[in-house]
């Protein structure tokens, strides 16, 4: 959706799916459509420019998952992991002990399948595993050199493409706190909900846009923001989670790398005191 008011022009998007469910699940995705275009669509209207400065950041679970995905799950696939950070990090703990980072078949996920393109039964792969970097995304070759088990992430967006290695659905663990207990703990901050366009590298380096977010006053939701822009590396980033919340959500969307494929991206909420940086 193309919107302009008062000198300001925006495009609102919601982006939902489904290859498991039928037409039992469109009550659901209108409900999801309209929840974040409504919300876009109050930060468009009535949000200001962000004003805070190294203040603690909450992110949604779609929010959470861009991350998950785009600055930490391309550097764990191995055909990436030579040229990324994370190449002479394997066993080594690079977040808190409580964070986790996973990829494979999920509820309803998009990029759920049996086994992959190269006949691999599709296996969960914890990347971050109690805070330690546990095991890359693989297909039968990079496994063979690595000396690891194939984990069936060998994709091909067709027949006519050969496999490559891909993410599947990534997401970050869930923890033991709720939303509520998430909110209290800041005091001042930003509570971000819905990405837009951004761009990362592989060096976990990100800018993302924040197409819905607002500002977080005594452990409650705030104004909304206008214009506002995350970033960080993911790397650093996440030495700073303080909590992750006890809920998964996910958002089933697609991958281009070459090749365009279906994946999913998620987690539940995930508070960072530091490490992300909104302006």
């Amino acid at each position: 959706m193309v919107v302009s008011s008062n000198g300001r022009s925006a495009w609102l998007f919601s982006l939902t799916g489904s290859i498991e469910r039928g037409f039992e699940a469109v009550d659901a995705m209108k409900k999801k459509i309209l929840t974040e275009i409504s919300g876009q669509m109050n930060c468009f209207l009535h949000g200001g420019r962000p004003k805070l400065r190294n203040v603690p950041v909450l992110l949604s679970p779609y929010f959470a998952g861009t991350i998950a995905h785009e600055a930490l799950g391309h550097l764990a696939e191995a055909d990436e992991l030579p040229n990324t950070p994370l190449a002479d990090k394997l066993d080594e703990r690079i977040a808190p002990e409580f964070v986790g980072l996973s990829d494979g078949n999920v509820p309803d996920g998009h990029g759920n399948d049996l086994y992959d393109d190269e006949g691999v039964q599709v296996k969960k792969v914890e990347i971050l595993k109690d805070g330690v970097f546990n095991e890359p995304l693989v297909d039968r070759e990079r496994a063979y050199l690595l000396g690891v088990v194939p984990n069936g992430h060998a994709r091909a967006e067709s027949y006519a493409f050969e496999p490559m290695i891909r993410m599947r659905n990534t997401y970050f663990e869930p923890g033991d706190w709720t939303f509520e207990e998430l909110l209290e703990e800041v005091k001042l901050g930003y509570y971000l909900v819905s990405a837009g366009p951004g761009q990362t590298g592989l060096d976990s380096s990100f800018t993302v846009g924040v197409m819905e977010g607002y500002v977080i006053r005594n452990g409650e939701i705030a104004e909304p923001i206008f214009g506002a822009t995350a970033s960080g590396k993911a790397l650093d980033a996440l030495s700073g989670i303080r909590g992750l919340g006890r809920k998964l959500d996910f958002e089933n969307s697609y991958c281009g790398k070459g090749q365009v494929v279906r994946v999913s991206m998620g987690g539940p909420h995930v508070l960072f005191e530091e490490g992300i940086r909104v302006v």
